[in-house]
């Protein structure tokens, strides 16, 4: 990937320079649709400890700022 973009910058090719990309979305949009019409009440507690696992870091981060 790396070698793809120095190609890129070196010679100035620009042809299919965000393919990958673009495929990619598109396969993860397409992931986030299947999972929550498959199991919308899963998504929901994902994002719930997702969001409890931020919490929990940024409390343990700010610790050593409290004494």
């Amino acid at each position: 990937m790396f070698a793809d973009v120095l190609k890129k910058f070196f010679t100035g090719r620009r042809k299919d320079e965000n393919n990958m990309a673009t495929k990619m979305e598109v396969a993860m949009k397409a992931a986030v649709r299947t999972l929550l019409a498959h199991s919308p009440r899963g998504a929901v507690e994902d994002v719930i400890g997702l969001a409890a696992l931020f919490i929990l870091l940024f409390a343990v981060l700010s610790l050593p700022g409290l004494s």
